[in-house]
């Protein structure tokens, strides 16, 4: 079984009570930008919500899956999965946003 890990992959879908989800990641190869999309399956909820950024690694497997275009015609694709993930960065921390710098100073501690 193959190893993966996907760096700082995007939060697109949270499925299955919040124990699935699926993880975008952009990749560059030569001029050209694209999507990856990996279905992530945990045995708990996860924690994460849609859009967070997260480092995810797990055991990596392929399936071919089907769907049918709009004219009619059965396309297949292969889909990535990941079993057995670990979140190894947790969430990004939520920005507060403030009006003013000074308003950090005003309610600091000290």
């Amino acid at each position: 079984m193959a190893k993966i890990t996907v760096e700082r992959g995007r939060v697109a879908r949270v499925f299955q009570d919040g124990k699935a989800l699926t993880l975008e990641e952009i990749q560059t190869r030569g001029n050209n930008e694209f999507k990856v999309y990996y279905t992530v399956w945990f045995g708990s909820r996860h924690g994460l919500n849609e859009n967070d950024r997260a480092t995810i690694s797990g055991v990596c497997y392929h399936k071919l899956g089907e769907w049918t275009d709009g004219q009619g015609q059965v396309r297949q694709k292969a889909e990535v999965h990941i079993n057995a993930p670990r979140i190894l960065e947790d969430k990004e921390p939520e920005m507060i946003p403030v009006d003013s710098p000074l308003d950090i100073l005003d309610n600091a501690p000290f």
